[in-house]
């Protein structure tokens, strides 16, 4: 409910456009990303010229290139924020695991992260309407951040094939 009660505000008063991805699809029904986001589209009927179901699964390239068409995301797959705020887009992580709070701090946006377990009714909205009044400035954030996290990011992997690299056995 809550989710549809923050579309439905970003559509009618906001006059947004909502576009529901699915990150991951399947292999099993339970972990399929359409189910939900197929009952909030269809308890949004009434907003169809401005909520649309995006129910092919897509690359991990082509989602990326999608998010990063957007204002502002929202999601609760850590990778899929992860790709939104790679592209510089504003988002909101609704985070059931704490490493989720964890990539908003180094981006220091922590801020836009909710808690599953202290969502409350009107906490997602509220966070929203804060959200698309600031989303020029975090967007500046973020685009400020995201390279340096690059480039340590880089560095670490770049020790990790070095150590590797050092330690493996020539026998193999």
């Amino acid at each position: 409910m809550e989710i549809q009660s923050a579309v439905r505000f970003f559509i009618q008063e906001l006059k947004g456009k909502v576009l529901f991805f699915p990150h991951v699809v399947g292999p099993a029904r339970s972990r399929d990303d359409r189910r939900p986001a197929n009952r909030i589209f269809n308890n949004l009927k009434d907003l169809s010229d401005s909520v649309f179901l995006i129910t092919e699964e897509r690359s991990p390239e082509q989602l990326k290139s999608l998010y990063g068409c957007l204002d502002l995301f929202i999601g609760t797959r850590l990778h899929s924020v992860i790709f939104a705020l790679s592209e510089g887009v504003p988002s909101i992580g609704i985070g059931y695991q704490p490493k989720t709070r964890g990539v908003f701090q180094m981006l220091e946006i922590e801020d836009w992260v909710i808690d599953m377990e202290q969502m409350e009714v009107g906490t997602l909205l509220s966070q929203l309407i804060k959200l698309w009044t600031a989303r020029h400035e975090v967007k500046k954030i973020i685009n400020r951040k995201i390279p340096t996290l690059i480039q340590e990011i880089q560095k670490g992997t770049l020790l990790v094939s070095k150590d590797y690299y050092a330690r493996k056995d020539p026998s193999f």
